[in-house]
Formats: structure tokens, sequence, C-alpha cells
């Protein structure tokens, strides 16, 4: 079959099959829900285009490096093509700041896909009060993410650190749990990327669900080179 011909090919091209990759381990870090006003605004993060940010306006995260609030930033998602598109890519920008004595300031940006079936995505923006929250198994929110701070107390323990999460989203909030890519790591990621696209096309067009498969691909290279 076509299926089996394609995993032969990609067989036949697999780089190095006698050398065994190490996985990337991921620990549980933190979480972060925020509230969203329906208020917008401009911001350009560094080395990325102006972008219309719907704002965040309260919000608190915990986890291994403390805890605290959300005290600005806001996401990119344009909420009148939800129910025309199944794939969106969503760009986020946030300062937490931490529950120190002396509290810090850290800079969150992530990048991530938002995707599923349109009537889905566009209940989870417009549902209701008295309707249900959608189920999140129904969908599929992916993120990277990139911390940054000036504050010498923190600046070691975010260099040098990839985080890759998934959240959920309803109406007007936004929660996401993030794992944590130890350093030692990060240099294979890479490596793998190549065979979790291939197992991960593999297995979706096997349970025949087609219109993931671009959201698989797209993530898997989302800010990781």
């Amino acid at each position: 079959s076509s299926i089996e011909a394609g995993v032969d090919a990609s067989s036949t091209h697999f780089p190095y099959p006698t050398i065994s990759i190490p996985p990337p381990l991921a620990e549980f870090d933190f979480r972060v829900a925020v509230r969203f006003d329906a208020q917008e605004t401009k911001t350009t993060a560094e080395g990325v285009e102006e972008a219309e940010l719907a704002e965040g306006v309260r919000g608190s995260w915990s986890g291994s490096l403390g805890s605290g609030a959300v005290i600005a930033g806001g996401h990119d998602l344009d909420m009148t093509t939800l129910k025309d598109k199944s794939l969106h890519e969503i760009v986020t920008a946030f300062k937490l700041r931490t529950s120190d004595g002396e509290p810090a300031v850290l800079e969150m940006d992530t990048r991530g896909l938002l995707c599923g079936p349109t009537d889905v995505l566009d209940g989870i923006a417009h549902r209701s009060e008295s309707e249900a929250r959608i189920d999140p198994r129904r969908y599929s929110y992916r993120v990277t993410v990139n911390l940054s701070t000036t504050d010498e107390r923190y600046v070691e323990k975010v260099r040098g650190v990839l985080w890759v999460g998934s959240g959920i989203w309803d109406r007007d909030e936004l929660v996401i749990e993030y794992e944590v890519l130890q350093r030692d790591d990060i240099d294979y990621v890479a490596d793998m990327l190549i065979v979790s696209i291939e197992l991960a096309e593999y297995n979706l067009y096997e349970s025949g669900r087609i219109e993931v498969d671009q959201c698989v691909r797209s993530f898997l290279f989302i800010g990781l080179f």
C-alpha cells in the first residue's frame, strides 16, 4: 500500500540507523492561567513583527521557579477566523511577576498552534455562560516558550532552557501547563524531530485524523530552529 511504501522509504533514508539517540526528558515545570480583556494593544517583541494583542489583564502562575502574578501581556489571535480555519498560529507575550519580597519580572514569549474542527474552535471562544466547557481533548493547543529576565536572581535559572506546553482555551481564559526539557537533552531535540514527525504522521494517517497532520508537522518545527 502507499502507507507501507512511505514507511519503507523513510526507513531507507533514516539517518544513522545504528546510532541510539537518548530521547529528551520532559518534566512538569509550571502552569500559567490568564484572563483577557477585549481591549487590543499593539506590541513588538524583539525580532518579531508588530502584532495586535488582546490584552491580558489578570492571571497567576506557579511552578519550580516560584509563583506570582501575570501583570501584562496578551495574545495575537483573530477570533473572526475561528469559524473558517482549523489551524491558527498564536503568539503570546506576558510579564510574570514573582512573589519574592523584592519581586522580579520575567518576560515570557510563546509561539504555538491551536487546531481542531472549526465549530469546536469557535465554541471555545464564543460559548455562552449556560453552555458547558468544551472538552479540551476535542482540540489541540501546543506551544513553545522562552523566558528571559534582567534580574540576576533568575538569569541563570531561565538561560538556555527550552519549555514546551499544552493548554486549554475557554472564552476569555487561557491555561497552559509547561514542561521543561533538561539542558543536556536540548541538543537531542533536532535529531529526534525527524523520527517524531514520521511516527506522528503515520499514526494520524492510520487513525484517519488527516487534518491534524498539518498541526503536528508545524508544531514540531515552530520555535525549535
